[in-house]
């Protein structure tokens, strides 16, 4: 790995970090909120998720690109609605618990541990809530 590569990969280490605790606030922010607020948050977390997914791919993090995008998408279901109507909607526990697990993970991700069993036991977690 050049020098460059590995001025890349700390840009992204910091800007990552930083996308990941917004989406880990937001989801926190859930279990509490009002659906206005909750409304707010899930459009906060879909953005930081949406911001990590593309840092991702710009440094070519495959495995980090799908699993933030399968957290992406289940927030988009929240946040577009479930059936395409009108946003609403708080996500159950069940899914905002497997979704802070995912952000944990990306975390480890963002460090270098790719455990890819992990990785898809979570997305398969998701996509089962989502579903």
């Amino acid at each position: 790995m050049d020098d460059f590569q590995k001025e890349l990969l700390a840009v992204f280490r910091e800007e990552v970090a930083e996308s990941l605790d917004a989406v880990a606030v937001s989801l926190a922010s859930l279990r509490t909120a009002s659906p206005e607020a909750a409304q707010e948050a899930i459009q906060a977390a879909f953005r930081a998720a949406h911001n990590a997914k593309g840092a991702a791919r710009t440094v070519g993090l495959e495995l980090f690109e799908r699993l933030a995008h399968v957290v992406e998408d289940a927030l988009n279901a929240y946040r577009a609605g479930r059936d395409g109507g009108d946003a609403g909607g708080i996500p159950p526990e069940p899914l905002v618990a497997a979704l802070l697990r995912a952000v944990a993970l990306l975390e480890r991700m963002a460090g270098g541990d790719e455990d890819e069993e992990a990785i898809d036991r979570i997305m398969r977690e998701i996509l089962r809530e989502t579903a």
